[in-house]
């Protein structure tokens, strides 16, 4: 992984503090806590809906993640750390939207440049500190900086906490993807 990456398209934000939360760039030597903080939050995620994530093997999960968190970084998405007290405590990913209308249609660039926020998770006992709003602030920043005219971002319906966050901030539904569990009959 090329360490400076981020520095040399200038779409850095340096080291930001608010409220205590010091925000930075991401760095080869956050893999491992961005790859454990990914597993945890996959077994959460088991939690809130077993149907659509099955359980995560901690060593599969490292390895899946480990190689799109390479990939993510390879295509220049943004990634940020969040500390508190000197310890990461969050990271938020960014990047262009990986979606068919962001790429406009037969040879036609699309009406407005959308960015995404595909992940974003914080340490559960730091929830309710202002980490989410700190990462949110920073993707949001970061995107905007590097020419992105909206930030599209999902989560699971259950995720009441994500939802609060989000809609506080002025996010708001523009498609609704509901899911049926099929199954065969015998």
């Amino acid at each position: 992984m090329e360490a400076g990456i981020l520095k040399r398209e200038n779409h850095s934000l340096g080291v930001l503090a608010m409220r205590g939360i010091r925000i930075r760039d991401y760095q080869e030597a956050d893999c491992a806590f961005v790859v454990g903080l990914s597993g945890a939050t996959q077994q959460e995620m088991h939690r809130m809906d077993p149907d659509r994530h099955p359980p995560v093997l901690p060593g599969e999960a490292a390895k899946w993640f480990e190689e799109g968190l390479r990939a993510s970084w390879a295509r220049a998405s943004l990634i940020y750390i969040a500390e508190l007290d000197g310890k990461p405590a969050g990271y938020v990913i960014t990047g262009p939207a990986n979606e068919p209308w962001n790429r406009g249609s037969q040879g036609h660039p699309p009406p407005r440049r959308s960015g995404e926020i595909p992940e974003l998770h914080m340490v559960k006992r730091h929830r309710g500190e202002g980490v989410g709003t700190a990462l949110l602030d920073a993707a949001e920043q970061g995107l905007a900086n590097r020419g992105f005219a909206e930030v599209i971002l999902g989560h699971l319906a259950r995720n009441k906490i994500a939802a609060s966050l989000y809609t506080s901030r002025g996010y708001s539904p523009r498609w609704v993807l509901q899911v049926k569990r099929l199954r065969p009959r015998g």
